[in-house]
């Protein structure tokens, strides 16, 4: 057995890791954050759109738009957001199949995602949105989340000392497209039309889409590489960056993700994690709106709330997230035990607009904080040390699928029975999460010496 075929230990700190922080670096953790606030502001605002199709003033104006039901319209933006988490693997694989192009890729990325944009605001049937939106700004937004993956884990591997930084502020993009889309896109919405703001956008799309990708450099190997022997030409972690997706299918590394509890018990997690997130957040402004007398333009204000209070938390958990290393998987347990129980009490605690305020910044800190740390937490769960793309990819998935299954769960809920209904099993839902998170906690204290070093194979 060579040297490039020799396991590696999962207690082993590596010595070839470059630690310095060049101007790329920053550039990448900017270019990846804004790249999915850009991405994110439609997919995490179509829930003001779908609050006009359904309004009473829509009724006469576009009944073909309110006639249609909740469970059918939460389709629209559950796919487009689903979609490209659960084919991740298939897009990572493409992508490193083509030579590293993730300038152009990305590029390629936001035009997709403003086509999208620009057929949408032309149709009158509301089922081609599948075609318009759904299907065009899934593909698009694949190919950035990709090249996301990727680039993050060559400038930022495991163990460098600003990986938790890099991969907790690229979650402020969600919040933040939810901060800055839901009250711009109401105004745009309520004195143009619903059409020219989705014209508005595609145009802002393509423009800041396309000067973020520039910032989608591949590292360099002799900056990057920092080996022990000072050679950059076989650098272990260029190894990784080429053969992660063979070593992720590896005899051994299937058969630990196959037998491993934790894993599982962390994936279901997940699943309901961003099913009961995206169930909640992609139209809460429609929920407030029908739970409440305050109309569109206050429940946007509130949606923006709710998204101001996750950026904050999220700018937090970044900077200080390298200093929770061990201790994130308790974060997801106190967050969603909040969470049980801030669902649980939303119809009653809601006696005014002052109340709506503070139940908002309650529910949104403690969603981001079940959200912030999901990555890296993955790389814990898995104890993939080398190689933060098998956790992340798996995560991506499992959120994929409950992004998918998330209009089921809302949708039904709000055509059959009432917000009051769908607020409590949100509430089950999120007290399923924190057991199954703290399953996993306890699983993983008591197998930290039991895990093999040969479970991963660099090849």
């Amino acid at each position: 057995m060579n040297e490039n075929e020799k396991s590696t230990s999962v207690n082993e700190e590596p010595t070839f890791i470059n630690q310095e922080m060049t101007v790329w670096n920053w550039l990448v953790i900017i270019g990846t954050s804004l790249g999915s606030i850009i991405s994110g502001i439609i997919p995490h605002s179509f829930g003001t759109f779908i609050a006009h199709f359904k309004s009473d003033n829509n009724k006469t104006n576009n009944p073909s738009f309110y006639f249609v039901s909740q469970f059918e319209w939460n389709w629209l933006p559950a796919l487009s957001s689903a979609v490209p988490c659960i084919l991740l693997p298939l897009f990572v694989l493409i992508i490193q199949k083509i030579n590293r192009s993730y300038q152009m890729l990305s590029a390629l990325g936001f035009v997709i995602i403003a086509i999208s944009c620009g057929l949408s605001s032309l149709v009158s049937l509301w089922y081609v949105f599948f075609f318009t939106y759904s299907l065009l700004y899934s593909i698009g937004s694949s190919l950035f989340l990709a090249v996301v993956v990727i680039i993050l884990a060559e400038y930022f591997p495991v163990n460098h000392r600003f990986h938790v930084l890099a991969t907790s502020l690229f979650q402020i993009g969600y919040p933040a497209a939810a901060l800055i889309g839901n009250p711009l896109l109401a105004i745009l919405i309520i004195n143009y039309g619903w059409q020219v703001a989705l014209k508005f956008t595609a145009f802002f799309e393509v423009i800041t889409g396309v000067i973020i990708a520039l910032l989608m450099k591949p590292v360099r190997d002799k900056s990057f590489c920092k080996h022990s022997e000072g050679s950059s030409e076989n650098c272990p972690i260029k190894a990784e960056l080429f053969s992660s997706t063979q070593r992720t299918l590896s005899a051994t590394s299937m058969h630990y993700l196959a037998y491993s509890l934790e894993l599982w018990t962390w994936l279901i997690a997940k699943f309901l994690n961003y099913l009961c997130w995206y169930g909640l957040r992609t139209n809460l402004v429609t929920y407030l709106v029908k739970s409440t007398n305050f109309g569109l333009e206050k429940s946007a204000t509130l949606m923006s709330i709710y998204a101001g209070a996750e950026v904050i938390v999220a700018m937090s958990a970044s900077i200080i997230g390298n200093g929770f290393k061990g201790y994130l998987m308790h974060i997801h347990v106190f967050s969603s035990m909040a969470l049980a129980v801030l669902t649980g009490l939303y119809t009653i605690a809601i006696t005014s607009y002052l109340s709506a305020v503070i139940v908002m910044i309650c529910i949104g800190a403690a969603v981001q904080s079940s959200l912030n740390f999901g990555y890296p937490a993955s790389v814990e769960v898995v104890k993939a040390k080398f190689d933060m793309k098998t956790g992340w990819i798996l995560t991506n998935v499992a959120a994929g699928f409950g992004i998918f299954i998330s209009p089921l769960f809302s949708g039904i809920l709000m055509d059959r029975f009432n917000v009051k209904a769908l607020f409590y099993a949100q509430s089950c839902g999120w007290a399923l999460q924190a057991f199954l998170y703290l399953i996993t906690l306890l699983i993983i204290k008591s197998n930290q010496n039991k895990l093999p070093t040969d479970y991963i194979e660099v090849k």
